[in-house]
């Protein structure tokens, strides 16, 4: 169990420890407020002192052991929010257990089923909450820092335009803005990919390109087939770009 909460040495991961530990108090104290609808008793407030001290370590622990301070925020998955949300309700019901099995030694009231949910509420919260804030500022710093951005258009929204526009809108530094997707499936067109939007099907290129000032234009359809590429270089390119290029399949 050492290995696992020994803590990297890492200002990052000192950063998110040092905030999940306030975050870990807060949300305690901020459930018993709202459980009690701010008339909490004496008695209560007398047992929050002892509730912190089992409910904060237990929530590192359990951060640990699913190595929440091992995740890379920048390029997080459904399987790190899964991880997070698998420590926090672990946790809540250690301690809550803990601090209820002791209720006996002590006299004092333990924490009720709301309190308990409440809490791992506002941690859950809290600690997803902190980690966006990080990644939404380093993004931000990241756009104010690019020089000479290509305003590309990306043709395709399926996995490879996915994965296309995740490294473009992450790593800004690399000189490429995405201004726009196209894509013929019309379930698709109105809705938003990592920010951007899915302005229409294929046949839009040339208006696309004039309006959104286009740059470049890259082919994200690995499995079209060769027509369906050379209609959409040929528009691209009677459009006036200059510059297109086409994502090659993974294999």
């Amino acid at each position: 169990m050492i290995r696992f909460l020994r803590v990297p040495r890492n200002r990052r991961t000192a950063l998110f420890l040092a905030g999940d530990l306030v975050v870990f108090g807060l949300s305690i104290l901020l459930a018993v407020v709202i459980r009690y609808d701010a008339h909490v008793s004496e008695a209560v407030w007398d047992a929050v002192p002892l509730w912190l001290a089992i409910a904060v370590p237990v929530k590192v622990i359990s951060s640990a052991l699913n190595r929440v301070y091992r995740i890379t925020w920048e390029f997080v998955t459904d399987r790190d929010i899964l991880a997070v949300t698998l420590a926090t309700v672990t946790s809540a019901v250690a301690w809550g257990l803990i601090a209820n099995g002791v209720h006996g030694a002590w006299h004092g009231p333990g924490p009720d089923d709301p309190v308990l949910a409440l809490d791992a509420a506002f941690t859950l919260l809290g600690m997803n909450g902190m980690r966006m804030v990080r990644r939404m500022y380093r993004g931000f710093r990241r756009l104010g820092s690019a020089a000479n951005v290509r305003r590309v258009l990306v043709v395709g929204a399926g996995d490879a335009g996915e994965n296309l526009l995740r490294e473009m809108t992450h790593r800004r530094s690399f000189g490429y803005l995405p201004v726009g997707i196209v894509d013929d499936d019309t379930r698709r067109q109105g809705t938003y990919l990592h920010g951007v939007r899915i302005l229409g099907g294929r046949d839009e290129i040339p208006r696309l390109v004039e309006e959104l000032a286009v740059e470049e234009v890259v082919v994200a359809i690995p499995s079209a087939p060769g027509q369906v590429k050379r209609e959409v270089v040929d528009l691209a390119r009677r459009a006036g770009v200059a510059s297109v290029r086409i994502v090659p399949g993974v294999a």
